[in-house]
């Protein structure tokens, strides 16, 4: 303890350099090293880039300053397009990924996650893919 405090430096010092030195400690000793579980990393998936422009977008809700807001994101371009909605019902979703799509065109395939997928899937003839938030 006199080790770890020597120099006067206070309490957050004391502390940092004993983290330190049980970090050091527990790195070298081998009977910790043999017991450590394994955390791999698990690797990042990519996605294939699509032949075209808005044949694969992302949609989800979001939610700045208490509103509401529906942002889609083209996969090919990674253009980001945005529409407020004042509530959360299933038909001003569709509403607004209506008018997006009459913009942009109808794409292949809508990846989001469940709050958008069963509001949309049946009125429009495209893959939706859920994904976990």
């Amino acid at each position: 303890m006199k080790q770890l405090h020597s120099g006067h430096m206070g309490i957050v010092k004391c502390r940092e350099r004993a983290k330190q030195k049980i970090q050091v400690y527990t790195e070298s000793y081998t009977d910790c090293q043999t017991t450590k579980p394994a955390q791999r990393r698990e690797p990042l998936m990519t996605t294939p880039l699509p032949d075209r422009p808005w044949m694969r977008v992302a949609a989800d809700i979001c939610e700045g300053d208490r509103r509401n807001y529906l942002v889609v994101v083209d996969y090919f371009s990674r253009f980001i397009d945005i529409a407020y909605f004042p509530d959360m019902s299933g038909n001003t979703v569709r509403l607004c990924l209506s008018n997006m799509f009459a913009r942009w065109g109808c794409p292949n395939a809508l990846i989001t996650d469940n709050s958008l997928a069963n509001s949309f899937e049946t009125s429009h003839k495209l893959m939706v893919s859920i994904t976990s938030p």
